[in-house]
């Protein structure tokens, strides 16, 4: 139902004039960035981005140039849908203008985990610096749920506007 798809499956689909899909699921890495890459390549002028997130995370920095590259992208309407948003699978989700959680969708934020010390300090600072912008939840109230560890229950994502709707 959508004219590209990415990444790993190449099922032709309907086209719909001015709409791109990108697929975030499984580990974000650079292969991940570069495929998503291709496919706004792609789709310059579409009006209509739906970003379908379902990953336990994976590389900080291809998650921050991940959200870039959808945050960048001029359509008018974007769409993030969220089942498993783990770690830097939030970012990708952040580009979304809505951000829909799909049932029984899990959030988990921490700190990040490797690198030198100087390095993880400002990934955390970046990743709460975009989640409060994108929120515009309080940067302490992101950073403090960042220290916790634990998942992020639903009733905290709506409030801090991690989640702007849930799919019945």
């Amino acid at each position: 139902m959508f004219d590209l798809y990415v990444p790993e499956t190449r099922v032709p689909v309907p086209d719909l004039a001015g709409r791109v899909y990108v697929r975030v699921w499984n580990h974000i890495d650079r292969e991940m960035v570069g495929r998503v890459s291709d496919t706004l390549a792609k789709a310059p002028n579409a009006e209509h981005l739906t970003i379908d997130v379902d990953s336990y995370g994976g590389e900080a920095l291809a998650a921050i140039d991940l959200f870039i590259l959808l945050d960048r992208h001029p359509a008018t309407r974007k769409v993030a849908f969220g089942a498993h948003v783990q770690s830097a699978a939030i970012l990708p989700l952040m580009a979304g203008d809505q951000r829909i959680a799909r049932r029984g969708a899990s959030v988990l934020l921490h700190p990040a985990r490797s690198g030198s010390a100087e390095d993880l300090a400002w990934i955390d600072e970046q990743y709460a610096k975009i989640i409060a912008a994108r929120t515009g939840a309080p940067i302490d109230v992101i950073s403090r749920e960042q220290s916790t560890e634990e998942p992020s229950g639903l009733g905290w994502c709506l409030q801090n506007k991690i989640f702007t709707k849930v799919l019945n």
